[in-house]
């Protein structure tokens, strides 16, 4: 039978690499190391994995030595320190490092280094996507105590390679962390599975203490090719007596991301057709109350940008205490808030509101009330008015923020 030529060019033609798109070849990697190299594993081995990953358990505390333990166990579990004085206190995690070194070269090593980092960042974003309390019982939050303990590894290019893939995991679980996404579905309170993901990034891109590299990595995945280069460096204090760190200025990195979620397309049509009274407002309405709401859950946790206990108030150290932040004249947050000001409340939009009387404008009407929160004047600010009583509740819990320690430097400050 005579070969058909077309055919056959056609397929040598599908047998040729196909380009890859920028960052896809990473998600490439990734998804081989949860599929293929993990199925390649002996069941031996693969029991050994899962047992390192109950070890490193579900929750985080909030003090300094809880968050401090978890990190080192997770570095220890990520290098294979098979002698790891942490492993004292877990019986299964020695049997099972020594299992997972038993009879590998180098190579294989290099490659299962790669998937525990892998597996480790899987791990944290289905605890957070499962956790059915978000908060700790001081009043801190889970997605805070994670970011800690991620930023604590950071450091290391174990935990800086754990970073890199959850960072992929999140943008994947959650569509709301990449700025120029347009999510198909709402958010909901009662789905954790993509709320507990965006708590967690945004406890991590308002962090200061997060090492810039790995800022800038984040925010490449997040944000867009280039993005990282945006970022700066700031000096963060510490314990007493040691040198200062180096970290990032978050509020730039917020800055940045928000200022690419302003632009996306479907709040730039929006803007169009409410602002010239376009016929299909109903439309534009409900793609100007989604983007509101990814981008209010996402300032609600952002509290070391705008929280009053940060700053210093008519040139006087605040008496709430705290570090300075890394934008003390807030000028920074300015930008943030003209942008999401400009976005979401241009001409005629509080016209809009009332004829609507609030029906399919929620987020943006909560949006509204956050920003009139967080966009406090210092010069006119009364002291202490974040928690002082409204009505039943504080004014920052009716903001929606959750308060407590944020971080190290509050936990630190906390003489914890």
């Amino acid at each position: 039978q005579p070969v058909d030529e077309a055919k056959k060019a056609k397929a040598l033609k599908d047998l040729e690499p196909k380009p890859v798109q920028a960052g896809a070849a990473n998600d490439l990697y990734l998804d081989e190391l949860l599929e293929t190299t993990q199925n390649s594993l002996d069941e031996a081995t693969q029991a050994a994995i899962e047992a390192l990953l109950k070890v490193i358990g579900r929750g985080v505390g909030m003090t300094r030595s809880e968050i401090m333990s978890k990190a080192q166990l997770i570095k220890s579990i990520l290098d294979a320190e098979v002698d790891a004085t942490c492993f004292q206190r877990f019986s299964e995690a020695r049997p099972a490092v020594v299992q997972i070194r038993s009879g590998k070269s180098e190579a294989e090593l290099k490659k299962l280094g790669d998937l525990m980092q892998a597996k480790m960042a899987l791990w944290v974003s289905t605890t957070l996507m499962e956790s059915k309390k978000m908060y700790t019982f001081s009043g801190g939050f889970q997605g805070f105590a994670w970011a800690a303990v991620l930023i604590q590894l950071a450091v290391t290019a174990s935990g800086q390679g754990a970073l890199k893939f959850l960072g992929q995991l999140m943008c994947v679980e959650c569509p709301y962390v990449l700025a120029t996404s347009e999510p198909s579905e709402r958010l909901k309170k009662e789905n954790l599975v993509p709320m507990g993901v965006l708590y967690l990034f945004a406890s991590l891109i308002s962090n200061e203490e997060l090492p810039l590299e790995s800022a800038q990595q984040l925010a490449e995945q997040t944000v867009g090719e280039g993005a990282g280069q945006v970022l700066q460096a700031v000096q963060i204090p510490t314990i007493s007596g040691s040198p200062p760190k180096q970290g990032n200025n978050c509020a730039l990195f917020v800055l940045t991301w928000v200022e690419k979620y302003c632009a996306k397309v479907s709040l730039v049509n929006a803007k169009q057709v409410l602002s010239k009274g376009g016929a299909d407002k109903k439309a534009a309405l409900e793609d100007l109350d989604r983007g509101a709401e990814g981008v209010r859950i996402l300032m609600n946790i952002c509290g070391r940008i705008w929280d009053p206990k940060y700053h210093e108030t008519a040139g006087q150290p605040n008496v709430l205490g705290g570090w300075k932040l890394v934008d003390p004249r807030m000028e920074i947050r300015s930008k943030i808030l003209a942008c999401l000001e400009e976005t979401f409340f241009f001409h005629p939009m509080g016209e809009i509101i009332q004829q609507v009387q609030g029906n399919g404008v929620k987020e943006v009407v909560g949006l509204r009330k956050l920003l009139t929160g967080i966009g406090w004047n210092p010069q006119t600010m009364e002291h202490g008015r974040w928690m002082q009583m409204v009505g039943q509740e504080r004014y920052i819990d009716a903001l929606g923020m959750p308060s407590g320690n944020r971080n190290m430097l509050d936990i630190l400050q906390d003489n914890d």
